[in-house]
């Protein structure tokens, strides 16, 4: 069975590290599980390169076992962009979900100290001022993902290889 998630390679969880260490120190005690996207996603017919999300208690419950307490995000990367993109792409990105967590020090409870927040506008004022250098990378780098992805359905076409396995057997009352 070929699940759609799989856990990150050591070099992207040390960026991810990175990332978190150099500008986000207040989420130094967060626990953070980082997975590969294998599926193309798009959300209003935008690609997604990531996204985090707060997991669940039942999530939660179910990675005690990884982790004493559970995890308090959980960031998702699209794998093809880990594949293809330049590391500071991948920063980026990294970079600009973590933009949206945010911890409340007021509160004693760890599954309501972690929070997430959401765009100032399409993104985060600080990501606009930290990518001057290349304003639409984003753009850029979600054409050569598009690209990636349309190339590997052409081979998948041409090779005769099904986009999808079998799927479930059919009943016929």
């Amino acid at each position: 069975m070929k699940l759609r998630f799989e856990n990150v390679t050591p070099e992207c969880q040390t960026l991810v590290n990175d990332v978190r260490k150099k500008y986000f120190p207040e989420l130094a005690q967060a626990n953070i599980k980082v997975l590969f996207d294998l599926k193309k996603t798009s959300r209003k017919k935008r690609l997604v390169l990531g996204r985090i999300m707060s997991p669940n208690e039942f999530i939660r419950y179910l990675t005690i076992p990884e982790i004493d307490e559970g995890y308090d995000y959980v960031m998702v990367l699209d794998k093809v962009g880990w594949e293809v993109l330049p590391r500071e792409d991948m920063v980026r990105i990294v970079r600009h979900e973590l933009r949206h967590t945010y911890v409340d020090i007021e509160k004693d409870d760890r599954k309501q100290c972690y929070k997430l927040v959401d765009h100032d506008f399409q993104d985060f004022f600080e990501e606009v001022e930290l990518n001057t250098d290349d304003p639409n990378w984003c753009s850029r780098a979600a054409t050569l993902i598009e690209d990636v992805y349309d190339q590997r359905k052409e081979d998948a076409k041409e090779n005769g290889t099904p986009k999808r396995g079998p799927g479930r057997p059919r009943i016929i009352k």
